[in-house]
């Protein structure tokens, strides 16, 4: 039998040496160390011996190191084979020490542990005693062997075999066999114990009196510092080279001036290059980002209406049919008639002008009677073509019962008031201006038959003198501004409650005219409602009211009433009208507008269409602009497949919207100054939101659309008569919600427009299909792109409903008070540091004026604004640790010196 130890030196060969790369798994390294000698002495010249020590060396193969090449591993099997050689062997194990050079810089070794392996004793015994020692082995290295595969115990095990079948006789096999089985078991039981440690009942055991000796170690240096909970580590983004990826680094690229430190002023390095590029047009009053989306999907609407008989289904009649109205009405904006003033002279002769006058005197002289019967037509007939005269009647859903929808009644300075604003009636200049206007516009449409009296039943109409028009027109504006000195300001508007008042009630405190007679005229019902009515009246508008009872029961310029009724309705039509009005009012429009030009009439054309047939319009752009097809119209059709309709834009906008509102949720809990019990609230309110994105899919539904424009019946050429026409059937579609159930995705204008809304009374946001458009949104650009731009509006909306109003209404969109007394006061003392803020920034004015913000007018908007923006990074940083980079977070070219989060702001 042979003198050397076989089943060690094959251990080494056959486990380690021979298969530098078979341990993996273990994400260890091995050092070898070679020495010689014939004696046990450390000053010998000539020694001999073999230190073996494992590393850490990161994924991949056992990797020996400092034994890189042959002649080293020769050397360490010649080594088992010298007379009275000595193998030292140790394995270092380093649990906290990291190798900075790997890629698995942060994983742990699995346990320690230091063993002999044999000590250089010649064995002359039988196999048990040579067997014995291999045991010892396998038992002093059993916890460092538990990351060996099976694949490399076959290897090691079938090695083991060949050997004793070459060199010993059938009862040493079987003895070793035995044996082997008993390590076998040994090292199962080193796993289960090092995985399944016991648990250990009673007094911690003695340890002994003396120390157990262990071998010296070499010194190790002293680990680097290692982050406790390092940062996740992700692949490198992979580069986006679509088109939609190469077109949104171009957009940002172009937009930012690079010359300019973000750090002194962020805004101009990303958009000021796009500023200075993009010049306000003649034809508007603004430019910006949505600007230039409302431009594109315009083009995809007019495209739409000029190609209408191919876009409609032919097989459906109903769709056809709208279509076929929508069509023209679209022709005639294109080619209108040349004679639209005299059309707008009978639309309101026929309406408004033959309820004149509204205040008479009796005959032949005496006190000034308003005649309430005629003032509630012609208030009625305002609101049906679009003029708020006095005050705007509209709908909105019950804040006693969200479900269903009630009458509203609301002082919309902008709306009753021809300057639109109040302060601009301080200004003599513009005040000069604006009479002059009032005019010669008044002359243009209604010629010299503008002068109105009564005799008994009868409205006498006879010629006006060129001098009594700049009469009637100055006390038009005295009138107005009468009403602007009886006007809450927004402040007192915002201050004050929103209130639900009966019929009654609002007789009794504004009772200039019959309130019942008016609401019968306006909701067309065959009789007047009951004293119990309920009336929805926001903020002072009650206040208002009882004001402008007095004022009209007192007032003494007969003609100042009818002046103002008459020059509304001019002042509203005069775009759609002749040159010759549209002339007359331009200078009106470059003063409160700033716009010089005209737009061009084909895009003028279009913003009409979706103005007067606003979910028709709809319906074409979201065919073309989401999916363009048949079966995308088919799937929303039906109940069972409406879920399906969607195609990648909005399940992808479903899906940011879900983020940020979970990102919302967390955050909630960390506010401290918000207590418990307003928590819970504020969680229920959240869960509750219902979003929408992109558009309702009734709009659909060719039924739908047919009943909703079946009153509609436009004629060629006659543009102004189709336009007045559809404000009417608009007008009746709002009015005729009242008391019906609400829906809560019913969107407040066409989908087309580049905006996005939060409902308060329906706690609900619609993202509107014109907003989802690239370079806001685009189911194809990278996640941080689209959280930064049409996120943070996602977030804006839905703070909102936490902002100075909407916390005012509950998860059902009922209005309650639903905080605790010391919540709402850290609110309010929060809040102020809003308005504190955003009171100082400033703007120039005109001549250079310095003009500071209104904090207190824009407090809900700078608080969505600041949440939005926060929730939607938040959101996106929760996203990318979870889905790391990958084609979702792609990089975009030219743009790889700016890290994703720094892009989110850019874009």
């Amino acid at each position: 039998m042979p003198s050397t130890p076989p089943p060690q030196s094959t251990l080494m060969q056959q486990g380690w040496s021979n298969g530098y790369g078979t341990l993996g798994a273990s994400n260890m390294a091995v050092e070898v160390e070679t020495t010689s000698s014939t004696e046990m002495d450390d000053s010998a010249s000539s020694s001999s011996s073999v230190s073996v020590q494992m590393h850490p060396s990161g994924p991949g193969p056992f990797a020996m190191r400092g034994a890189q090449d042959d002649n080293q591993a020769r050397e360490v099997r010649s080594a088992w084979s010298q007379q009275g050689g000595a193998i030292q062997a140790v394995v270092a194990q380093r649990p906290k020490h990291v190798r900075r050079d790997t890629a698995a810089e942060n994983t742990p070794l699995l346990h320690g542990g230091y063993g002999d392996i044999a000590a250089g004793e010649q064995s002359s015994g039988n196999i048990l005693s040579r067997l014995g020692d291999s045991f010892k082995v396998w038992r002093g290295y059993a916890a460092d062997w538990v990351v060996v595969t099976r694949r490399q115990v076959a290897e090691t095990w079938a090695g083991s075999v060949a050997y004793f079948n070459e060199n010993y006789s059938l009862e040493d096999r079987q003895t070793a066999l035995l044996v082997s089985t008993l390590v076998v078991a040994c090292y199962l039981l080193a796993v289960i114990f090092i995985y399944n440690p016991p648990v250990r009942v009673g007094p911690p055991p003695i340890p002994p009196t003396e120390p157990v000796p262990t071998p010296k170690l070499p010194d190790l240096p002293p680990p680097p510092p290692v982050d406790p909970i390092p940062p996740p580590v992700f692949e490198p983004a992979p580069m986006c080279t679509s088109k939609e990826c190469v077109f949104a680094s171009a957009d940002i690229l172009s937009g930012a001036d690079l010359d300019v430190d973000p750090c002194d002023n962020f805004y101009e390095f990303s958009c000021g290059s796009w500023i200075k590029n993009h010049p306000i047009p003649p034809s508007s009053s603004k430019e910006g980002v949505g600007s230039e989306i409302g431009k594109r999907n315009n083009k995809i609407i007019k495209d739409q209406l000029k190609s209408l008989a191919e876009s409609v289904l032919h097989f459906d009649p109903v769709s056809n049919s709208t279509f076929a109205k929508l069509n023209v009405l679209f022709q005639s904006c294109l080619a209108p008639s040349s004679n639209s003033t005299a059309q707008l002279d009978q639309a309101i002769t026929s309406t408004i002008k033959n309820q004149m006058p509204l205040i008479e005197r009796s005959f032949p002289v005496g006190t000034p009677h308003l005649r309430s019967q005629n003032l509630a037509s012609v208030l009625k007939q305002s609101q049906d073509i679009g003029v708020g005269a006095l005050f705007t009647l509209s709908v909105d859903s019950d804040p006693q019962d969200p479900s269903t929808y009630i009458s509203l009644i609301l002082p919309w300075e902008s709306a009753l008031l021809g300057l639109k604003a109040r302060e601009l009636y301080h200004d003599p200049d513009i005040v000069h201006v604006y009479t002059n206007v009032i005019a010669k516009s008044l002359e243009i449409v209604f010629g010299q038959t503008i002068g109105i009296s009564s005799l008994g039943s009868k409205t006498l109409y006879h010629k006006q003198p060129p001098t009594e028009w700049v009469k009637m027109a100055s006390e038009i504006v005295w009138f107005e501004r009468e009403l602007v000195r009886i006007l809450p300001d927004r402040k007192d508007m915002m201050s004050h409650e929103d209130a639900i008042v009966t019929l009654e009630d609002l007789q009794t405190a504004a009772p200039f005219m019959t309130w019942s007679y008016f609401f019968r005229l306006s909701l067309e019902t065959s009789k007047p409602p009951s004293a119990g009515t309920r009336i929805l009246v926001p903020g002072a508008t009650v206040t208002y009211l009882t004001r402008l009872s007095e004022l009209l029961l007192t007032l003494g310029k007969t003609e100042a009433l009818d002046g103002y009724f008459l020059w509304l309705a001019v002042w509203k039509w005069a775009k759609d009208a002749g040159p010759d009005l549209k002339r007359a009012v331009e200078p009106l429009k470059l003063l409160l507008d700033g716009v010089s030009m005209e737009p061009i009439r084909e895009d003028f054309c279009v913003d009409a269409a979706a103005s007067s047939m606003g979910d028709a319009v709809s319906r074409l752009f979201v065919e073309r602009a989401f999916a363009g097809s048949l079966l995308f119209i088919i799937l929303c059709l039906f109940p069972k497949t409406k879920r399906e309709c969607s195609d990648d834009a909005v399940k992808a906008s479903d899906e940011m919207m879900s983020t940020i509102k979970s990102s919302f949720q967390v955050a909630l809990p960390t506010y401290k100054w918000l207590d418990k019990p307003t928590s819970l609230e504020a969680q229920k309110k959240l869960a509750a939101v219902l979003t929408t994105s992109g558009f309702n899919p009734i709009i659909l539904d060719p039924s739908y659309l047919s009943a909703l424009y079946k009153n509609l019946d436009p004629k060629p050429e006659l543009w102004l008569e189709n336009q007045i026409q559809a404000m009417r059937v608009g007008t009746r579609n709002r009015l005729d919600k009242v008391g019906k159930a609400v829906d809560r995705r019913d969107a407040l204008y066409p989908v087309t427009l580049v905006n996005a809304a939060y409902n308060a009374g329906s706690n609900a946001i619609i993202m509107n299909a014109g907003i989802m458009q690239s370079p806001c949104f685009s189911a194809s650009r990278p996640a941080y792109l689209n959280y930064g731009a049409c996120g943070s509006v996602m977030g804006h909306e839905l703070t909102h409903g936490f902002d100075d109003s909407g916390r005012k209404y509950d998860a059902s969109g009922k209005s309650r008070d639903w905080w605790t007394p010391s919540t709402a006061a850290a609110f309010n003392a929060k809040t102020q540091c809003f308005v504190d803020q955003y009171s100082n920034y400033t703007v120039l004015g005109p001549d250079n004026e310095v003009l500071n913000v209104n904090g207190h007018l824009t407090l809900g908007e700078n608080i969505a604004d600041n949440g939005g923006l926060s929730r939607a990074l938040e959101a996106w940083r929760t996203e990318r640790a979870t889905i790391g980079g990958g084609v979702k977070n792609a990089a975009l070219p030219g743009l790889q010196d700016f890290s994703e989060e720094q892009l989110f702001f850019m874009g």
